[in-house]
């Protein structure tokens, strides 16, 4: 049985995945010129990766029984991107790739399950692989590396 603890951070963690800026640009039409299609089907597999490493938490979550937290709308601050140049976008997406590496890094010391623990490392490591490719996309695409660069 997982405890108290790291039952809060896994749910919390799958709110705040669900909710991931990733899963917002792909579902909000960034802009593209004819040369970067293949970087937008490449963002697109990305996304379905992300999204299949979190089904795989939510499926492990269901079979401790618990319930993942309820999902809400997107933050309305992802509503300024609608439609944004995809080499616009990039900075962004590896700035805030970086953030949820950052968060995930912080939650593994508070789970205390070793199978719960598990999963999570594996979607570190899905986050780790898809920034590594988020910044070669940029490179290729000749985009700063992030934001603050």
């Amino acid at each position: 049985m997982i405890d108290t603890q790291s039952r809060a951070v896994l749910q919390n963690l799958m709110l705040r995945e669900s909710h991931s800026l990733l899963h917002y640009v792909c579902e909000s039409f960034p802009w593209i010129t004819p040369r970067e299609q293949e970087a937008l089907d490449r963002l697109q597999q990305i996304n379905q990766e992300d999204l299949q490493a979190m089904a795989v938490l939510a499926r492990f979550l269901f079979k401790q029984h618990i319930v993942p937290a309820a999902l809400s709308s997107y933050p309305a601050s992802y509503t300024t991107i609608n439609y944004t140049a995809l080499d616009h976008l990039l900075p962004l997406l590896i700035d805030y790739q970086k953030s949820r590496i950052g968060e995930l890094q912080k939650d593994l010391p508070k789970i205390k399950d070793a199978d719960a623990r598990q999963h999570v490392e594996h979607l570190l490591e899905v986050k780790r692989k898809h920034l590594q490719a988020l910044e070669e996309m940029g490179k290729t695409l000749g985009t700063p590396a992030s934001v603050g660069a």
